[in-house]
């Protein structure tokens, strides 16, 4: 469905200016070549999804009937519960629905998130401080399991810069990367995941490499194979560990 809209812009001489827009969608817009969306709410974007609303209401002059309580001219008011109610998804619009103002709506889905996620919030803020790099797993994926971690904890509301995430990646290192591990953490790399990753691939090819001249395996404890057809995949105490041949672990 397409339909057309004014989005009101800063001109350069101060004033605002009615701007044609294109509106597929009540939360996708497009000006001129310019296109932003904003995603409904779900389980799982509350906080980004918060901060995004915030802007969108301040680029419409309603920010302060949505986070302020007392009396605001009804048809703002009315007009701010209804972008919230599209602006959220469909097992959500009951909470706008039963709510008197806009502010009252919004301090209701607040109340709701924060409450519901208390629990699974410190459960992955422990997983994340645990995190542990998996025998049959590369270094991107390794690093892009521990960044797609970090989104989720944004999402609840908990954020850790660039140094803690960084220490978090190297503490779940195996024994192979002991030496590059010493030596991010003594570097500037040790505050930059990005420069963290590029140099652990750095060090993850070289790896390999030495283990294919030596004829052994890659570093990695275990290797990740699917029994034959018709038997039971080997017990935990069958298993040895590449490193210290001790099995059970």
């Amino acid at each position: 469905m397409y339909f057309y809209n004014r989005l009101w812009v800063p001109h350069r001489c101060g004033s605002l200016r009615p701007v044609p827009c294109v509106v597929r969608h009540a939360n996708d817009y497009i000006m001129g070549d310019s296109k932003f969306k904003i995603d409904k709410l779900t389980d799982d974007n509350y906080h980004s999804w918060k901060l995004e609303m915030q802007f969108y209401f301040g680029s419409k002059r309603l920010w302060d009937v949505v986070n302020t309580r007392g009396e605001h001219d009804p048809d703002r008011d009315s007009e701010a519960r209804s972008l919230l109610g599209l602006h959220v998804d469909k097992q959500f619009l009951h909470v706008v629905a039963t709510a008197n103002t806009a502010n009252a709506a919004w301090e209701a889905l607040m109340h709701l998130f924060y409450t519901r996620a208390s629990a699974s919030r410190h459960q992955l803020q422990r997983d994340f401080t645990q995190l542990t790099m998996l025998p049959e797993e590369s270094i991107s994926a390794y690093v892009q399991r521990c960044k797609d971690m970090r989104i989720r904890l944004f999402e609840l509301g908990i954020t850790f810069d660039d140094a803690f995430v960084v220490g978090c990646i190297v503490n779940g290192l195996p024994h192979d990367y002991s030496v590059v591990r010493s030596l991010i953490v003594g570097s500037d790399m040790a505050r930059d995941v990005d420069r963290t990753l590029a140099r652990l691939l750095v060090e993850e090819q070289t790896l390999n490499e030495s283990s294919t001249r030596a004829g052994r395996p890659p570093p990695a404890a275990f290797s990740a194979q699917a029994p034959p057809s018709g038997r039971r995949p080997p017990s935990r105490n069958s298993i040895v560990c590449f490193y210290c041949h001790k099995p059970g672990h």
